[in-house]
């Protein structure tokens, strides 16, 4: 989506009123996981944001069948107690599953992300520059392997910090 990435060197993740951030806009950031210093914002306009709550609706309304078979799992604090959200939107992003407490996002992956894989690789980057933590798994393994893809989201959850994050 048309977002705008600025990095700022502030301790505090919100920046104060400017032209660029005044009436009409959302701001969406937060410290990056290995600088605490660093911040990423992205400033969206109303009507931008506007599309992406349209979208998430959507989204939510039609769900692919693997994002359907995870949800009846994470849904209402059926995994180790945490609460989820699906199709959320974080900045100019619409993320498949969250996890606030933890900033845990969840992606399941299409056969449309083998051809945007660049755009998945700098969405994800601009998102743990948020600091945020970001899980994959693809689409056959939530059909066919969904007890192993509850066992490492549930590892992550109660582990945290100490398991890598990436795709599986």
């Amino acid at each position: 989506m048309n977002g705008r990435a600025k990095d700022s060197g502030e301790k505090h993740p919100i920046p104060g009123p400017s032209p660029r951030e005044g009436k009409g806009t959302s701001v969406a950031g937060g410290k990056g996981p290995s600088n605490e210093e660093q911040t990423i914002h992205f400033t969206i306009s109303r009507q931008t944001r506007n599309l992406l709550i349209e979208q998430a609706r959507q989204m939510r309304k039609n769900p692919t069948t693997s994002e359907a078979v995870l949800w009846k799992h994470i849904r209402q604090n059926q995994l180790a107690g945490y609460k989820f959200r699906r199709q959320h939107i974080i900045g100019p992003f619409i993320v498949d599953f969250y996890c606030p407490v933890m900033r845990l996002i969840i992606e399941v992956d299409g056969e449309i992300h083998q051809q945007q894989q660049d755009y998945d690789s700098i969405r994800d980057d601009n998102l743990r520059m948020m600091g945020y933590k970001i899980l994959r798994f693809e689409n056959v393994k939530v059909l066919n392997n969904l007890n192993d893809v509850l066992k490492v989201i549930s590892q992550f959850l109660t582990d945290g910090d100490n398991l890598d994050e990436g795709t599986t």
